[in-house]
Parts: C-alpha cells; structure tokens; sequence
C-alpha cells in the first residue's frame, strides 16, 4: 500500500453518510478534479480533463462535510493522502484501488445557482423578550 499527500479544489459528485456498528461513522463521496485546457507553443489545443476519484472522512470530519457539502459543491482539501489498497477479485486477480482519506479540507464555492450561505449560517438566533445580549448583564454565578 502507497500514500500520497493530496491538496487541491474539487467539485463533490456522489456523497454519502454511514454509522458502523461500534458507533463510528464515515461519509464517502467522489470528488473531481479538473485540469484546465491549454494550447501547447506549437499551437494544439489540449483539452480540459477531469478525473473522479473515491473519497472518505472518518468521525465528526465526515459529519459536517455530509451536513454542509452537496453534490456540485466545492471542497478544498488542505490535508489529504490517497492511499493505493491491493486485493484480489473474486477471479484471484490482483486488483489496485485509489482513494483519498480527508484528514483536513476548507468550503469552497457553492454549486452554481445554489444559496450561498451554509445551513448554519442561515439559522438565525432571536433572544427571548428581556433578554440582554451584553455581556455585562450577565449573572455573576459562573464557576470560574
């Protein structure tokens, strides 16, 4: 098995939220990357590429990318290693799986035409009538 650091903007497809048994918990989701087109000095045109690759986040990481991404959204990965897995299919054939494990990401742009604020901050928090939001109204009863 192989690792390699991964950082990089990509666009979220499939996402996905599961619980295992022992109470743990994983969101998996493919992510594409795009490589922009350009036109070598002699002139050819090389067009845009993009490549999907499998994706997983463990714990509360997984939580609120599953919350707060949906499919089209933008994810930037600051802290990421693709692994290469080797096993062998039901044919006794080795086989190589690629996927990135997010150990650290930031939000990126949201899909195109969809609200540009997060579920989170959107909901809005009204005080209750005669409640003061100063600090210096609050009781002095505080344990430390």
């Amino acid at each position: 098995m192989g690792a390699l650091r991964v950082f990089g903007a990509g666009r979220i497809g499939k996402i996905e939220h599961k619980e295992l048994e022992g109470g743990a918990s994983f969101c998996s989701f493919t992510l594409a990357f795009t490589e922009q087109g350009y036109k070598t000095s002699k002139g050819k045109d090389i067009p845009e590429k993009t490549s999907w690759y499998n994706c997983i986040a463990w714990s509360g990481l997984g939580d609120v990318i599953y919350k707060f991404f949906g499919q089209g959204d933008q994810i930037i990965l600051t802290d990421a290693i693709m692994q290469q897995d080797t096993y062998q299919d039901a044919e006794g054939k080795n086989k190589h799986s690629d996927k990135i494990v997010v150990n650290g990401f930031e939000f990126g742009a949201k899909k195109k035409g969809a609200e540009t604020t997060t579920q989170a901050a959107s909901q809005s928090y009204t005080p209750q009538e005669n409640q003061s939001l100063n600090p210096a109204d609050a009781p002095d009863d505080l344990p430390f």
